[in-house]
């Protein structure tokens, strides 16, 4: 067992590491032997404020393709993405994870930090040496990007806007169409647009219109004023009430 570390309880793959610079070499050997999401923790420091940086990695949809969350605030709004190492003037970090050999694309979003890697490499080398890059970088206090660097805003579901109007629907607006057997899902966010699919009791319902216009869009834009425009894409001639009508009478479910 490595000095100063222990398995955590909850997944015999994750390990949990009390860093120490003189633990480094050690620590990059025992993570290496480790498959599936590994759980560091760094007393680390930026600026002057300590603070304590717990690194997972987890893998995604893509192969070649891992993300590591550090549990700190990465980017503090938008994404950045820099597909070479020749893009990566204004991230200091960036451009710290391209030293490291294999590594061919840095992507970041305000919590993650997602590395893509070259054919030939294996994520069993390359993860620990990005961890170890990830911890030296904020123990130092180097910011992840430059003064002055401009990120690209989030779309779609994942912007502001896509997040505000989850809870929405969460807390609000699902709960009260659960009482006629229906939900609605919002599909997309797009400028001033909000994209929304009915389902349940609500798929084909002939007061479909009447609680999209009168309540889900009212609600929507009362809540988030940047959107002007709510379409429903749902197919309600599939639904469970198919005889769907716009503007049928009856008592909408908002």
């Amino acid at each position: 067992m490595l000095a100063g570390s222990f398995p955590t309880c909850r997944d015999s793959h994750a390990l949990t590491v009390f860093f120490h610079r003189s633990l480094r070499s050690d620590i990059v050997g025992a993570v290496s032997k480790i498959k599936q999401p590994y759980l560091g923790r760094a007393t680390c420091r930026r600026g002057k404020t300590p603070f304590a940086m717990f690194i997972q990695t987890q893998a995604t949809a893509t192969p070649a393709r891992m993300k590591f969350l550090p549990g700190c605030a990465v980017l503090s709004s938008g994404t950045a993405d820099f597909p070479g190492a020749d893009s990566s003037n204004g991230s200091p970090l960036a451009q710290a994870l391209f030293e490291i050999d294999g590594v061919n694309g840095v992507y970041l979003d305000p919590t993650s930090i997602t590395l893509s890697k070259a054919d030939g490499k294996e994520w069993a080398e390359l993860k620990p040496a990005a961890l170890v890059a990830i911890m030296d970088h904020f123990d130092a206090g180097r910011p992840v990007v430059d003064d002055g660097f401009e990120t690209t805003p989030e779309t779609g579901l994942n912007s502001e806007e896509g997040k505000a109007i989850q809870r929405l629907f969460d807390e609000h607006i699902n709960p009260q169409v659960a009482s006629h057997g229906g939900h609605i899902a919002l599909v997309d966010v797009r400028d001033d647009t909000a994209y929304i699919q009915m389902g349940g009791g609500c798929q084909g319902c002939g007061m479909a219109d009447v609680t999209l216009k009168q309540g889900v869009a009212k609600a929507i834009q009362a809540q988030v004023p940047t959107i002007t425009n709510v379409l429903d894409v749902t197919d309600h001639g599939g639904g469970i009430n198919p005889y769907y009508q716009p503007g049928k009478g009856g008592t909408s479910a908002l």
